[in-house]
């Protein structure tokens, strides 16, 4: 008799073992299963054999645990979003979306620099930017506070600006580009034009009449992301001429979702379309004279015009 009860007892605390385990193991599948809906909804590569089979993989996975629940979600983002996407855990916090500086490391974002030539020449460095609120305006305000009345033309140093939120960005230097429209985002089911009064309405200034001068912009292999949204507002222009090397090629659009676990999915849903038609897709963007001394060679170019 006692023998039996032992054994009964033994199968009742296997059972809530189990019902634990399972339990717990629910939430991680969850996890993964909340995040390959979002991609499957709108991750720009989230067609074709190659996704279904990732879709596939990762639904029918078995985490036990969340780091191996990351591990299937970031495997399956490389299908669905590309390279310029990422999972973001809440252990994480982020200042750029890809690197901050040359050395790859994270470092706070500093304010743009602005200098007035004797020439009239107006040099503007802008560096990766991550925030938006009032630091977003104080970004903004300090390029277009110090642009004078006459000018002879305009050097953007996108050197080493490795993204973040493209709007101050563009908010900064809005008044040299012409027009309504800065380019325009092609999702999977959708092509929407981004336009200059939206730059600065997201960035909360007003907009500010546009000027016509010539502009040299220059760049290099860490101009990634919002780094790259900014030479590509101005591409197609007849006054402007870019300067430099390839950039890194982290042209596409991004958006944020919320998952659990305190998490969010950086999903690529969107390619870029130029003014003039031309589609960037994380493609790098080549400029117009190929220099190891792009400032120099800007500088001898704007003085031309």
């Amino acid at each position: 008799m006692k023998k039996t009860t032992f054994s009964l007892t033994m199968l009742i605390m296997l059972m809530i073992a189990m019902l634990g385990s399972c339990s717990e193991n629910s939430i991680e599948r969850e996890f993964v299963k909340a995040a390959v809906d979002t991609m499957d909804a709108y991750g720009l590569f989230a067609t074709g054999a190659e996704w279904e089979k990732a879709k596939s993989e990762a639904l029918a996975s078995n985490p036990e645990t969340f780091d191996e629940s990351q591990i299937i979600v970031r495997k399956a983002l490389q299908v669905a979003g590309g390279k310029h996407s990422r999972l973001v855990v809440n252990s994480q916090s982020e200042t750029t979306e890809v690197v901050n500086s040359k050395s790859g490391t994270t470092a706070s974002v500093p304010m743009p620099t602005v200098t007035l030539r004797n020439d009239g020449i107006l040099v503007v460095k802008l560096p990766a930017f991550n925030l938006t609120g009032q630091k977003a305006i104080e970004y903004a305000q300090t390029v277009l506070d110090a642009i004078p009345a006459d000018l002879h033309g305009v050097v953007i140093d996108l050197r080493g600006n490795a993204g973040g939120n493209m709007y101050p960005m563009l908010a900064a230097v809005h008044r040299f580009i012409p027009g309504e429209v800065v380019f325009a985002f092609k999702s999977r089911n959708r092509f929407y034009y981004v336009p200059v009064y939206g730059v600065t309405n997201n960035v909360n200034i007003p907009r500010m009449d546009y000027i016509d001068c010539p502009v040299a912009i220059l760049m290099d292999s860490y101009t990634a992301s919002s780094g790259e949204m900014v030479v590509l507002a101005f591409w197609g222009l007849d006054n402007v001429r870019t300067f430099g090397t390839n950039s890194a090629g982290y042209t596409t659009g991004n958006s944020t979702y919320e998952l659990p676990q305190n998490s969010r999915l950086i999903l690529t849903t969107s390619s870029v379309v130029t003014r003039n038609g031309k589609e960037f897709c994380n493609n790098c963007i080549e400029p117009n004279v190929r220099t190891s001394q792009p400032l120099e060679d800007a500088l001898e170019w704007l003085k031309q015009q």
